[in-house]
């Protein structure tokens, strides 16, 4: 698992959501929201 604010280098970058198998799903993934932060 990977907590917290994590930089990333430019360029571009791929997502995965894995679920376990073996633990109780009850719940509706519709979307994510990446938002883009300037400093």
């Amino acid at each position: 698992m990977i907590e917290g604010i994590q930089h990333l280098s430019r360029g571009t970058h791929e997502f995965e959501v894995r679920m376990d198998d073996a633990a109780y799903q009850n719940f509706n993934l519709d979307y994510f929201q990446f938002d883009r932060v300037r400093r």
